[in-house]
């Protein structure tokens, strides 16, 4: 019986685990390890699938190169021997790309203005492998080209980013690198040149001026030391209202903006008060007496001022409240003065007022009731008596008017002498100070001359005959004067001489009379003398012889005849 025999050899090549590789660094060689049941035979290694840049040997069966391309490949090595007996193991064998980037160190920049590019470096394993560039967290207003992975732009908005730049490519392996980006933000104030205002009238807006690099950003203001009463808007930095409080402010202005970068501006602010005193008008007052408080009146731009008093120049004797100006007291000393009231605030700030005040001294001379006094005669002293409103002032006495021969005391006031003439006198007595404010009081001084008539005693006359001339005699106490006569109720008839007061002429109607002589002399002085004179009538009738008649017959007209010493009298016959 014929059959075929056939003898096989067994070849086994060892087991290999899953390889992976990176491009562009040559593996370790991988060695590959294989048994054959023929003894002796000789093995011839192939392979296939290999990554691209590997090769095997194929007496060795070693693997080695560099892999070039990324990518999983089933790769199945094969030893073959010299029958043709074979045997494989399959592997999977990733080559993957490493990509790198350079470290990038922390960034800052302002908002506003443009960045310098900023070129990152990126390398890849894989020969000639394109790099796509990306890019997350970076600063608003900034972009990435994908092809270069320059960054450029202007950023807007500020913050610390954390930013990655990542490089990929054609293969999906990527690198990145991360790093801090900080955008800030250039906030400027416009200079405040120095302000000036005054309390209690409202400031014109001050709106001060700011600027941000950042396109976006909205500048919230706000204040510090602003004047009293003051305010600022927070949108705007428009600083209005009305100071209140004088003084001079160090402000600071800031502007910052949502990323709390801020820029201030410094400026001194100058407010001051404006006191304003009432005009006074001159005043005038009298020593000793107690003046009615004058209360000054003043106003303060500060609502919250306080105003404190003074005064140079007031009168003797007064004094000012400072805290309400009240000026009070009972000046001593007369004269004018010259006053400055002043009203000064916390701040210093003032106004005054200036104004005469006039004191005067009262000298209150007493009241003299009229005085009657006869020439020739010595007076009793007649003192005066006068007061001062000015305390310890000194009086000194004149008089006017005075009858001849009396004279004042200029020391005392007092009025002696002998009055040498009559007068009816208005007399002013005056008490003068040393300021010279007098006093005076006046009434009226009635000297005259004591005339005496000497009384002729009572007389008797008749009519129709001329009496003896009667010339009466008088005396008067003021020397040289001239009298002047003058006669009442004289008998009808007679006559006075009023030169001499010589009483002439001759009775013509019986009577008794009261008959009053008076001597006047130039000043007016009289003196009188009364008697009484009386004045009768003489009769006479015709003497008649002794008659005889008879009765029963008529008797012849008997006529009678008879004189009266008054011429005319009518005679009644009994």
């Amino acid at each position: 019986a014929t059959f075929s025999w056939t003898i096989t050899n067994t070849v086994v090549v060892t087991a290999k685990s899953n390889q992976s590789n990176v491009t562009g660094s040559a593996i370790t060689t991988l060695t590959n390890t294989a048994s054959d049941t023929q003894a002796g035979a000789t093995l011839t290694w192939t392979a296939v699938g290999l990554p691209a840049g590997l090769s095997i040997a194929s007496s060795t069966g070693a693997i080695t190169g560099t892999p070039t391309t990324p990518g999983v490949s089933s790769v199945t090595v094969t030893a073959t021997d010299g029958a043709s007996f074979a045997n494989s193991t399959s592997v999977a064998w990733t080559i993957t790309n490493t990509v790198a980037v350079a470290t990038i160190g922390a960034k800052s920049n302002v908002s506003g203005s443009a960045i310098s590019t900023l070129t990152p470096v990126g390398t890849d394993t894989q020969s000639g492998a394109t790099l796509t560039w990306s890019a997350v967290g970076l600063p608003v207003g900034l972009s990435i080209a994908s092809s270069t992975g320059a960054v450029t732009g202007t950023p807007t908005t500020a913050g610390i980013y954390s930013v990655t730049l990542t490089a990929t490519d054609g293969a999906s392996f990527a690198s990145s690198a991360s790093f801090s980006w900080t955008i800030t933000n250039t906030v400027v104030v416009t200079a405040i040149s120095a302000q000036s205002g005054v309390s209690g009238s409202a400031i014109g807006t001050l709106t001060p001026s700011g600027t941000d690099t950042s396109s976006v950003a909205t500048l919230t203001w706000s204040a510090t030391g602003l004047p009293v009463g003051l305010s600022i808007a927070s949108s705007t930095g428009a600083v209005t209202a009305t100071p209140t409080t004088a003084g001079v402010y160090s402000v600071t202005l800031t502007a910052t903006d949502g990323a709390s970068y801020s820029n201030s501006a410094s400026f001194t602010w100058t407010i001051t008060n404006t006191v304003a005193v009432t005009a006074v008008s001159a005043k005038s007052s009298v020593t000793g007496s107690a003046i009615s408080t004058f209360t000054p009146s003043a106003t303060d731009t500060s609502s919250t001022a306080t105003l404190t008093w003074s005064a140079t120049g007031l009168p003797a004797g007064l004094t000012i409240n400072s805290s309400t100006g009240a000026v009070t007291g009972t000046p001593t000393t007369p004269g004018a003065a010259s006053v400055v009231l002043t009203a000064t605030d916390s701040s210093s700030a003032h106004a005054s007022a200036s104004f005469t005040w006039t004191t005067t001294n009262t000298v209150v001379v007493t009241a003299k009731s009229a005085q009657s006094n006869v020439t020739g005669s010595a007076i009793a002293t007649l003192t005066n008596n006068g007061s001062d409103s000015q305390v310890g002032a000194t009086l000194t006495w004149s008089a006017v008017g005075l009858p001849a021969g009396l004279s004042i005391n200029s020391s005392t006031g007092s009025i002696t002498g002998t009055p040498t003439s009559s007068c009816a006198c208005s007399v002013t007595i005056t008490a003068t100070d040393g300021a010279s404010f007098a006093g005076s009081t006046s009434f009226a001084w009635t000297v005259t001359g004591a005339v005496s008539v000497t009384n002729p005693g009572n007389k008797s006359n008749m009519t129709g005959s001329a009496i003896s001339t009667l010339t009466p005699t008088a005396s008067d106490t003021t020397t040289g004067q001239i009298l002047t006569w003058s006669a009442a109720s004289l008998p009808a008839g007679l006559a006075i001489a009023s030169s001499t007061g010589a009483i002439t002429g001759t009775p013509t109607t019986p009577g008794v009379t009261p008959v009053t002589l008076t001597a006047t002399d130039g000043n007016g002085s009289a003196g009188s003398a009364t008697f009484s004179w009386t004045i009768t009538n003489t009769v006479v009738v015709t003497a008649k012889s002794n008659q005889s008649n008879v009765t029963g017959s008529a008797i012849t007209t008997l006529t009678n005849t008879a004189s009266d010493t008054q011429a005319g009298a009518t005679l009644t016959w009994t």
